[in-house]
This record gives structure tokens, sequence and C-alpha cells, in this order.
């Protein structure tokens, strides 16, 4: 094993959105703090933790990077964590960070680490990445088989209803983001199978626009009495939405989540407020972990360049079995 190099702290650099009203950015923040104290002890010195949040601006992340950057070494052992807000940035992103201005080409910071969090690296990417020696991976929940375990979940909640009555309002994330999309494409083939009719609308993270997006289509002239269900890509959504329910007097219509963090998602459900969510692994021990075996173990680059996307599987929260299909 190879002792930590003494010298200037090394630093961990959080990039994240919304870590005070966002709740699974703040799950990420809290684990972030967890995994510094274990990485404290590993190393036997200190390691500072630093959050930069864009709230929700694609041009606030990209000034945050771009200022972390220039003062960066180019010897730095820091770790960057991105949670890209902007589905297209990870390329100018990573590039300031590894060969920003005042380092030379093509070396570059040659011992940062930069793991993208919930975001695939596009495969070009991976390859330059793999070419130049650099120290870039993503640990990334499956979006996808995100969108398609709910789906899974409507299906069986729906099971025992007729074609005419399965009829769903599906309320989706910002478009930019490329979680919204990858969940979209992975819930809708198996809805259409299933002939569940999805009438969509779409909210920000936070939920603050979800009451007024399910008001307007309530007002297009849609009845709540043929409604079977509120399908949401997050629980802080999902949880306006079972608000509004309950103040339309209507809260017997069940709502389904996702991201199913201990602190919202798995207490909505316990508590039968949200009829199930979805529960994204948080990824960032596993990035951490990384990290650590670059530092004290020096053999975890080989795996990096054999598998850039460490992907993640999510979970259903109950688990499908055990939930009741709508009489």
């Amino acid at each position: 094993m190879t002792p930590p190099s003494k010298g200037a702290p090394r630093r961990i650099h959080m990039f994240l959105d919304d870590a005070t009203n966002l709740d699974f950015h703040r799950a990420l923040a809290t684990q972030a703090r967890q995994e510094v104290e274990k990485l404290e002890g590993v190393l036997g010195e200190p390691v500072l933790l630093s959050f930069y949040e864009c709230f929700g601006s694609q041009l606030q992340q990209r000034k945050l990077v771009l200022e972390v950057a220039a003062q960066l070494s180019p010897q730095t052992e820091d770790l960057i964590c991105l949670l890209p807000t902007d589905a297209y940035a990870i390329q100018e992103l990573q590039s300031a960070l590894f060969a920003g201005p005042g380092v030379s080409w093509p070396g570059g910071r040659r011992r940062l680490v930069c793991a993208i969090m919930h975001q695939l690296l596009p495969e070009e990417l991976a390859g330059e990445a793999r070419a130049l020696g650099r120290r870039l991976f993503s640990v990334c929940a499956d979006q996808a088989e995100m969108g398609a375990l709910q789906a899974s979940q409507i299906v069986h909640l729906l099971s025992r209803k007729s074609d005419r009555e399965r009829r769903i309002v599906f309320v989706s994330g910002p478009s930019h983001s490329g979680a919204t999309r990858l969940r979209i494409a992975g819930a809708v083939e198996q809805l259409l199978e299933q002939n569940i009719v999805v009438e969509p609308t779409h909210s920000d993270w936070s939920g603050a626009k979800t009451r007024d997006a399910l008001k307007e289509w309530k007002a297009a002239g849609n009845e709540l009495q043929t409604l079977a269900a509120i399908a949401a890509q997050n629980d802080q959504i999902a949880d306006a939405a079972k608000e509004w329910l309950l103040s339309e007097g209507r809260g017997d219509i069940p709502v389904l989540g996702m991201d199913g963090t201990d602190e919202l998602g798995k207490l909505l459900v316990d508590c039968g407020k949200l009829y199930a969510t979805v529960k994204q692994p948080l990824g960032i021990a596993e990035a951490f972990d990384t990290y650590r075996r670059l530092l004290v173990e020096g053999d975890a680059l080989d795996d990096i360049h054999e598998n850039f996307n460490r992907r993640l599987s999510p979970e259903s929260y109950p688990p499908i079995a055990t939930l009741a299909p709508i009489p």
C-alpha cells in the first residue's frame, strides 16, 4: 500500500444543483460528508469538502466550474464530483478541469480525479480520456431503467383496470435534464404496450410548479373522475401532486414518485401518501471508493479505462410484488 503524500490538503469539489431545497441533492451532500470522514480515516489527514450550487442555472454551473478550474494546480490530486445540470455540458466542463489555462497539453492535470454523477460519458469522450490517461469516470443510476421500473409499478397498479380506465398524468422534470429524457424513454414503450393513456405535463425538480401544471391540465377540460393515477419523476413533484389531489377532494387517486431517499420518498410511501417510489442509488460511496483506490492503492486506473461508466441499478420501494393493484 502506498502511503498518502503530505502537502496541501486534498479537496473534494461537489457541483450540485440545490442541496438546500432538492431532496436528492441534499442526500448526495449528506453522503459526501460521511464519505469524507471515512476517507480522512484512511489517509490520516484532513480532506476539505466544498459544495458549489447552481440552483438550476446551466450558466451558473459553468461559471463555477471554470472558477474552480482556474485555481487547480497542475499537480492536484483533488476529486471533482460533478452532477451536470445540462445534459450536453460534460465535454466542455471536464476539458476545463483537466486542461484549463496554464496547464500544458496534452498531459493536463494527470492526477486530478473527475467523477461525473448520474450521467453517462459519451463513448467519444471516454476514448479521449483513455488515450490521455485521464482519471475520468461516471457513476450513474440507470435513468432509463428507473423509468422502466416506474412503468412496471404503474402496470401493476392498473392490472385490474379495463383499457378505457388506464389513464394517467405523467409529470416530468425540466426538459434540459438528461434524467428527464431518459426516464421518459424508459417508461414509454412499456406503458404503450399495456394500452395506458399517458397525459404529459412537467414541473421543476422542487415541485414548486406542480400545482400550476395540474391546474392547467384540469382547466384544459380533463376530469379527475377518469384519472387512474399520477406518476411523477421525483418524490418532491409527487408530494406536491398528492397535495393538489387532496385539495381537490381526490386524495384516493394514487401517486407514484422517484428517488426514494430515506428522508423523503421512503417516508412518504411508509405513511401512505405515495403508492410507491423508485429508489435511486446515490453513487457517492462508489465515487469515493474509486478515489480512495487511486490515492492509496494505485490500481484503479485500469479499471476506470475498462469501464468508464459505472451503472447502478434502481429498486422499487416497496417491491412490486407487495403492491396492491387498484380494484
